[in-house]
């Protein structure tokens, strides 16, 4: 991608955060570390501008995911946000062999949009900016700020956390000015035809899974057009 294109998710982004903020809450500015008292190591959760060399800032990477380009494509992944990054480098060294993909942390608030998405089709990578930026908040609002405080960590279901990012790409369209068919909108016809197939808490595999998404987000509409 050019630095025009850069700089157009960047502004879209910046329109759309304090209301998403306003709305779903705001992400965690503290990441998960490691340190040693009276000779046993300890979770602790120093702020982000004591560790991250991007401070307290959103960053959004763009960049091949999967490595799967090609000129033409069907389908594949728009985004994603990953909790890795909430964890620092000293955290993986903690763990060990059991570190797994927190190794790879990039020790900030990161979400990833697809490279070959952000040329193709602008209006969806616009509301996969909303939608991971959900996820987010919603990580460090269910996560990070109870363990902060010594509390249980909440488990969430995956339909609810995805009906709660579709709401939000919902709520988002006009501020994005994205068409109707790059909106959750576009779901609705395919929660008519196979509704059946998926109830609201269930999540599909395969390509079934788009009806697990056409529901949870059908179900998310209609509480918030109804219920506020």
């Amino acid at each position: 991608i050019n630095s025009s294109q850069a700089q157009e998710i960047a502004d879209k982004f910046d329109e759309i955060y304090d209301y998403v903020r306003y709305i779903f809450g705001e992400e965690s500015d503290y990441i998960a570390d490691v340190k040693t008292r009276y000779d046993q190591e300890e979770e602790y959760f120093p702020l982000l501008t004591d560790v991250s060399d991007t401070g307290e800032k959103v960053n959004i990477v763009v960049y091949d995911i999967f490595s799967d380009y090609r000129s033409s494509a069907e389908g594949g992944v728009y985004g994603y946000f990953w909790s890795k990054d909430y964890f620092t480098q000293n955290y993986a060294k903690a763990l060990g062999s059991d570190a797994g993909v927190i190794e790879y942390s990039n020790e900030g608030k990161y979400f990833y949009v697809d490279s070959y998405f952000v040329n193709t089709d602008e209006d969806g990578i616009y509301s996969t900016l909303a939608h991971e930026f959900q996820h987010m908040i919603n990580f460090g609002t269910k996560v990070i700020n109870p363990a902060i405080k010594g509390k249980t960590v909440s488990q969430f279901s995956t339909w609810y956390t995805e009906m709660l990012s579709m709401l939000c790409e919902d709520m988002m369209q006009t501020y994005l000015g994205i068409q109707d068919e790059k909106s959750p909108l576009a779901r609705l016809p395919y929660f008519c035809a196979y509704y059946p197939l998926s109830g609201i808490v269930d999540w599909l595999d395969g390509d079934s899974v788009l009806v697990s998404y056409a529901t949870a987000y059908t179900f998310g509409a209609f509480l918030a057009r109804n219920f506020g």
